[in-house]
């Protein structure tokens, strides 16, 4: 809050998002901040996912939205954000109209081309903890079956089996600044810093690793519609839980 006062006070919007794609902010911001209002205890996010009655109005879920909405009374927030999608928010980011955005280890090779030739990235897993907390990371997936009537399945299983072999997580990280695999040393690699930095906090016991959640489509409409309604204070974060239980209530029928 101090650090971002400071860059406001400097004519720099102190965190951006992409409003258009919601994801964003719940994932760098929302979601850890639960996590960590839950005592660090990531049960709560799969309480969330199974849309257990009455969790989206807990305490948890009630103290980060507070945060949100925190920040935003203050202005911290771009205004344009809600309007922004994921390349206009990191252009924005790479021009330093603004400090920070919630995104995905992907940013630096995928704006490679568009970056300034001296931009410096930096990396932190969540802002939302406590001073002295643990930090919490998300992690991004990408869902990978094989076909029930596939013909040649074991083919299949094996490929997916190198997919997360060392030597290809290496070649994916050093190619896209992602991380497939996080038992994978980096630190005698091409893979850039911001990967490298990453890679220490996911393995630092300093560091909650977050389960990966999928929700349902209804619920997860609502709740990104009220997470950018909360981001320009449209709404508060009361109503917001009103909301989202509501959405869970019926999609439990």
């Amino acid at each position: 809050m101090e650090v971002s006062e400071k860059i406001k006070a400097a004519g720099i919007s102190p965190y951006i998002h992409t409003g258009v794609y919601p994801d964003y902010i719940l994932g760098g911001f929302v979601y850890p901040a639960i996590i960590s209002a839950n005592g660090d205890n990531g049960q709560i996010l799969k309480d969330m996912g199974d849309m257990k009655e009455g969790i989206f109005k807990s305490e948890p879920v009630l103290k980060a939205l507070r945060q949100l909405s925190e920040i935003s009374a203050k202005g911290l927030i771009d205004k344009g954000a809600p309007a922004l999608n994921h390349t206009d928010s990191q252009m924005q980011f790479l021009q330093h109209k603004a400090a920070m955005i919630p995104n995905g280890l992907w940013l630096e090779s995928e704006m490679k081309n568009d970056a300034p030739s001296d931009f410096k990235y930096g990396f932190v897993p969540s802002i939302t903890q406590a001073k002295g907390g643990k930090f919490i990371a998300l992690p991004y997936t990408s869902t990978m079956a094989i076909a029930k009537k596939a013909k040649n399945p074991e083919a299949a299983k094996a490929f997916i089996e190198f997919i997360f072999t060392k030597k290809a997580s290496l070649n994916w990280a050093e190619k896209t600044g992602a991380l497939m695999n996080v038992k994978v040393d980096l630190e005698s690699s091409n893979v850039g810093d911001t990967a490298k930095n990453a890679m220490k906090y996911y393995n630092s016991d300093n560091t909650i690793v977050a389960p990966v959640v999928v929700f349902n489509a209804d619920v997860f409409k609502v709740m990104s519609d009220a997470t950018i309604a909360l981001t320009i204070n449209k709404i508060t974060p009361e109503e917001w839980t009103e909301r989202v239980e509501a959405a869970a209530a019926k999609a439990r029928k």
